[in-house]
């Protein structure tokens, strides 16, 4: 049982559910993007818009950089403005300081990294070239030290957000949606056993980011209105760049977004024994005043990882590896050992990039495999129109479990203002998950 829950989380962030990347092209002047886009999954449409102004402004010293974004999800309930960005950067000599709210980045790897742990992924804009798109702006102090040219030493503050915990745990669950059926079936259950524990047990754990009935008791935890310093994440980067190559090594002490959610033993029991497990597990459900999560804690992880990239004549390579001392199982807490790989290739045809990420959980001696291959073809021209077809090939394995998927898209651009681009989010294995997705894109 308590693979389930790592497996998803580490594996399919990526793959579970993807929107579509918003035109946004690198300014330091003041940008203005209007993004609509419609999409069908699971036999149901989902509108959004957004729209986003960013400015750069820098007077001696002191460099400012602001973004407003208005975003409307889904029915449009879910809308307003904020500020996506906000922060001031002090320059002293070769160190600076920067305070605020804003993105950053360590570690090498494009997709499947572990070692960045500072912004979350917003997984529909995965590989957006705009940072501030990819991944969610956070409030922070990062200050850089330059000892000497080749060597880049930084620290980072950064108070715990509790709004982020709702978005990793909301993915969370539609990867749990995708691989519990696997998992259970090799207890030996009958469908309808398995259909009750993966939809009235594991499922409402996790959906809409942690279920209503526990929220009060995650909100002990995780309540963003009650801040408190146990809860800021501290950390520590340092770089070493020579030539073309580039080493790193970091280490975070951070509060989980994901908290340790304690199904009941008893349960856990029943689910692992052979024997009568399903008559047993229903009788166990039928019980009155049945509360299967016994508890929800919160807790610390430290984190080390070490990276490096470098070009080997039309290559480049990357690599990193992480240790981290606890994750979340569904019945313990695990550490975890991820090695990480990446090379990519520009060409005249064609640019390629691969990653292979493998990950051990210590508590269950399991191993965990991901990767992610991205094509993308060089654009031709039609009527003034240029369209870049693209794929993303990713794939995933386990013990028990694998999964693949792909990702086509065609991308029609019209005089850098004007863009379209189409998606198609294709799971061979199971049409149920199949997503088309169109985003219309206009920058001013």
């Amino acid at each position: 049982m308590r693979s389930v829950l790592s497996l998803s989380f580490f594996i399919f962030t990526l793959t579970a559910v993807w929107a579509d990347s918003l035109f946004q092209r690198e300014n330091s002047a003041v940008t203005q993007l209007f993004r609509t886009d419609f999409g069908t999954l699971r036999g149901s449409s989902f509108p959004s818009a957004l729209l986003l102004f960013e400015s750069q402004a820098q007077t001696g010293e002191w460099q400012t950089e602001a973004s407003l974004i208005f975003q409307g999800n889904g029915d449009f309930t879910d809308t307003g403005f904020d500020f996506n960005q906000l922060s001031m950067t002090r320059y002293l000599e070769e160190d600076e300081i920067k305070i605020g709210k804003f993105v950053t980045s360590v570690g090498v790897l494009d997709y499947l990294s572990l070692a960045n742990v500072l912004n979350p992924v917003r997984a529909q804009f995965f590989d957006d070239a705009n940072p501030n798109i990819r991944r969610i702006p956070l409030w922070m102090v990062q200050g850089t030290l330059s000892p000497a040219d080749e060597t880049t030493f930084r620290f980072f503050i950064e108070p715990f957000d509790s709004r982020y915990q709702d978005y990793t745990s909301t993915y969370l669950s539609i990867a749990l949606d995708r691989l519990l059926p696997q998992y259970f079936s090799s207890y030996n259950l009958d469908d309808e056993t398995l259909e009750v524990i993966r939809n009235e047990i594991f499922l409402p754990a996790y959906t809409q980011g942690i279920a209503p009935s526990i929220k009060r008791k995650v909100g002990n935890y995780y309540s963003f209105d009650n801040f408190t310093l146990d809860k800021t994440m501290i950390g520590f980067d340092y770089t070493h760049a020579d030539f073309d190559t580039m080493v790193g090594v970091n280490w975070f002490n951070k509060y989980s977004e994901v908290p340790f959610i304690e199904v009941d033993p008893d349960l856990i029991a029943l689910i692992q024994n052979e024997g009568d497990a399903a008559e047993h597990i229903k009788e166990y459900l039928d019980q009155n005043d049945l509360s299967v999560v016994k508890s929800v804690e919160g807790f610390r992880y430290n984190q080390v990882s070490i990276y490096g990239e470098g070009a080997f004549s039309e290559y480049g390579m990357r690599f990193e590896a992480t240790y981290r001392d606890k994750i979340p199982l569904i019945d313990d807490f695990s550490a975890l050992f991820m090695v990480g790989a990446g090379i990519d290739h520009s060409g005249a045809s064609s640019y390629n990039d691969f990653e292979l990420q493998w990950i051990y959980l210590d508590e269950s001696g399991q191993n965990i495999f991901a990767t992610i291959w991205v094509y993308k073809y060089p654009p031709f021209f039609l009527n003034g129109i240029s369209i870049r077809p693209e794929n993303y090939t990713m794939y995933g394995a386990t013990e028990g479990a694998h999964q693949i998927s792909f990702l086509p898209n065609l991308t029609f651009d019209y005089r850098e203002h004007l863009q379209l681009r189409i998606q198609y989010l294709f799971y061979p294995d199971d049409a149920y998950y199949n997503t088309f997705m169109a985003t219309l894109g206009v920058r001013f």
